[in-house]
């Protein structure tokens, strides 16, 4: 009978996490996404609950959604106050459509700096994450 308490295979959230080997491509991936984006002279973030900035990030899923991804993280400030807007239900504020707008375009510019940079990388949506860049592949 199997343990199966053992997380070590498990991606965050139980998912079945890719190879050992796979995974360090992926963070060779990350870093070198990460070197371009700081060549250009944004602040990137490598922690989940750091400030503002882009934000470099591995996914470890075995399937389909593992992988590289990179986006623009708001300030706090600006994401503190869509959030009273919504507790107030203050839908029609402003300030909800401009999060959604910087957010979008700082997502292109984070895209652009990659692909000018030789990296393969596409805009990427889903129901489990932000729309975000997916990095593929780094320059030849």
């Amino acid at each position: 009978m199997s343990d199966t308490s053992d997380t070590s295979n498990a991606a965050p959230g139980g998912d079945p996490k890719a190879p050992d080997e796979v995974l360090a491509a992926r963070a060779v991936l990350a870093d070198a996404a990460d070197a371009a984006l700081r060549a250009a002279g944004l602040p990137v973030l490598r922690e989940e609950f750091a400030h503002s900035g882009a934000q470099v990030w591995v996914d470890a899923k075995a399937d389909a959604l593992g992988g590289v991804y990179a986006r623009w993280k708001i300030s706090a400030e600006m994401n503190q106050a869509v959030i009273a807007c919504v507790r107030e239900r203050r839908m029609d504020d402003p300030l909800i459509r401009r999060r959604g707008e910087v957010g979008a375009a700082m997502n292109e510019a984070v895209l652009r700096v990659l692909v000018a940079s030789g990296f393969e990388a596409d805009h990427f949506a889903d129901g489990f994450v932000p729309p975000c860049v997916r990095i593929t592949a780094a320059p030849r």
